[in-house]
């Protein structure tokens, strides 16, 4: 006779079913969980970090080292450049950990409290000031003389800027109020305003080396100016930019990300890259162009790309919808 309580064949292993399903995540979690934090923090775009540094009162000479370290971890690294600016990748620090940062060996005044990935934060200046040490080679060079940012391209901070005033247009058409029109000495932004009414504008610009050239919403004009004066008032100067209905269709296999965004009129925010050979983040933010170093795009890889809102957009030849939800607005793409 049959016993009614024998489980039937392959009853028990539908019992363990519901258990099985439960191992499974728990077992990936805690494989995670096993994983090295730092190898964790690479998988994500850092938190960049850009501004002026100041060490004992002057602005230290190009080549200074700049770290991050947070628990005791070094996190991030660069040098001061020609400027008596910084730009510093920081990857991710452990949870609740702060962020602290050495100029030359010396510990900066600052600190950062709240670590966001695919951040790039301006105008984070760091103040140092070297321990008084009897012949030390940072407490003697606090004595050398250093070149502020504008003296070393040769203006002060009470010259005069060149004034442009005049209309700009697109397309034949003068630009919205509030349109975003900017001055650059070649990588280097040497202006910004925004226009007014009727697509009026003034700019002032501060010292060039060479040509004055503009751009309008990221695009650049037709007009460049040959050669800076300081003091000077330059009226009428019209600025035109002629972009072609649907730019982005044109940019297809490996292009200037410059050229994306650009072309993108203001709806790509920012793009981050992750290099397997040199395994380090790489991006690139139009407003801060001369610290981005992320310069193509290349068919076949993977870029995390933070737009201003849901869009669609032509990459590479194919139409791509980018979201942006709840505040998350980052995508991942391959080119």
């Amino acid at each position: 006779m049959n016993n009614p309580r024998a489980p039937a064949v392959g009853g028990a292993a539908r019992d363990k079913g519901p258990w099985v399903k439960l191992i499974v995540p728990i077992a990936a979690a805690i494989a995670l969980a096993l994983i090295p934090w730092a190898i964790q923090a690479q998988n994500m775009p850092p938190h960049v970090l850009i501004g002026a540094v100041t060490l004992d009162g002057a602005t230290p000479a190009a080549g200074v080292v700049i770290t991050a370290h947070a628990n005791g971890q070094e996190i991030g690294s660069t040098v001061v450049n020609e400027d008596g600016h910084y730009a510093i990748q920081v990857s991710r620090p452990p949870a609740g950990a702060e962020v602290t940062f050495m100029v030359g060996g010396a510990k900066a005044a600052e600190s950062l409290n709240g670590w966001t990935t695919g951040m790039v934060q301006r105008d984070f200046n760091l103040t140092a000031t070297t321990a008084a040490g009897c012949g030390s080679p940072a407490h003697q060079s606090a004595n050398l003389p250093s070149l502020s940012h504008s003296a070393a391209h040769g203006s002060s901070p009470q010259e005069p800027p060149h004034v442009f005033i005049g209309l700009a247009s697109t397309n034949a058409a003068l630009v919205e109020a509030g349109t975003e029109i900017t001055a650059w000495d070649g990588a280097r932004r040497i202006g910004i305003t925004y226009s007014a009414g009727s697509g009026s504008y003034s700019i002032q610009v501060s010292r060039s080396s060479g040509p004055v050239t503009f751009k309008i919403n990221g695009l650049t004009a037709a007009q460049s100016y040959p050669q800076w004066a300081m003091g000077q008032r330059t009226r009428g100067f019209q600025l035109t930019v002629d972009a072609p209905a649907n730019c982005l269709q044109e940019l297809t296999g490996t292009v200037d990300v410059a050229a994306v965004v650009d072309a993108a009129g203001g709806k790509i925010v920012r793009v981050f890259a992750f290099d397997n050979e040199t395994k380090q983040w790489q991006f690139y933010d139009h407003e801060v162009a001369e610290f981005s170093n992320l310069e193509q795009f290349v068919p076949g890889r993977p870029y995390y790309i933070l737009v201003a809102e849901s869009t669609e957009l032509m990459l590479n030849g194919t139409n791509r919808t980018l979201t942006c939800w709840n505040g998350n607005c980052w995508n991942f793409v391959a080119w």
